[in-house]
C-alpha cells in the first residue's frame, strides 16, 4: 500500500507556490517506501565474497531473474503461476519487484 504525504494544510492559499515542493516530497517518500520490498540481508563470507539473501516467500525459482549490468546486481521477481484451489486467506505478498545492488570493483 502506498500512502501520500499531501496534507490539507498545504491546500491553503497561503501555501501557493509550494505545490511543487510538496509533490517532490511525496515522490521521495514514494520511492523510499517502494524500495522496502522484499527485505534482504547482505553477509560478508570472506574478504572478497558476499552473499545476498532476499525474503521472497511465495515465489518459485522460475519467478526470479538475476542479472548484472554495469556493476549493478539486478534481482527481479514476478509470480507467474496461479494458486490452485480456493485461497481462504492470502497473507504472503506476491507482488512484482525489482531490487538493485551496486557492486564494487572486482
Amino acid at each position: 500500500m502506498v500512502t501520500t504525504f499531501a496534507m490539507d494544510l498545504f491546500r491553503d492559499p497561503f501555501f501557493i507556490g509550494f505545490n511543487r515542493e510538496v509533490e517532490r516530497l511525496n515522490n521521495i517518500h514514494r520511492e523510499a517506501t517502494a524500495q522496502s520490498f522484499p527485505p534482504y540481508n547482505i553477509v560478508k563470507v570472506d574478504d572478497d565474497s558476499y552473499r545476498v539473501s532476499l525474503a521472497v516467500a511465495g515465489f518459485d525459482k522460475k519467478d526470479i531473474e538475476v542479472s548484472v549490468d554495469n556493476q549493478t546486481l539486478i534481482v527481479k521477481g514476478e509470480v507467474t503461476s496461479e494458486e490452485t484451489g480456493e485461497v481462504l486467506h492470502k497473507g504472503i505478498a506476491a507482488r512484482k519487484f525489482t531490487r538493485t545492488f551496486a557492486l564494487g570493483e572486482y
